[in-house]
């Protein structure tokens, strides 16, 4: 076997074993809406809304996403989507406020985290981020 082979295998092996143990020391976090049983009405508003965003249909979405969030304030999915919605309309004080509630909402997601960081740094808010 060639040497690199061994060097290969030997990485692999450490990256396994550390990740190991790095999950291990996750906090618990509250319960991940994900994790809860939706009804067919809520999942269907939320693909509405995904589906209109996907289609570029911004504003479409945009409404939808926040009558979603009136309804399910408790998503921490739909507000991170509300706040890039926001962001991408260049609306950075509500996208902020949106991503400050789904950070609050599942303080373990480092997508939500970096994004609302994202939407502090573009305000020059960078004491807070």
């Amino acid at each position: 076997m060639h040497p690199i082979k061994y060097f290969l295998y030997g990485l692999i092996f450490t990256s396994l074993i550390s990740s190991c143990r790095i999950v291990g020391k996750v906090p618990k976090e509250k319960p991940v809406e994900s994790r809860k049983a939706y009804t067919e009405k809520q999942e269907r508003d939320f693909l509405d809304a995904e589906n209109a965003r996907l289609l570029g249909d911004i504003p479409r979405s945009l409404q939808l996403y926040k009558n979603f969030v009136k309804t399910y304030s408790d998503n921490g999915t739909a507000h991170y989507v509300l706040a890039r919605l926001y962001f991408q309309k260049n609306e950075i004080g509500l996208a902020e406020s949106e991503a400050r509630k789904a950070c609050e909402l599942q303080p373990n997601n480092n997508f939500f985290q970096e994004f609302y960081t994202q939407t502090l740094v573009f305000q020059n808010k960078t004491k807070e981020a």
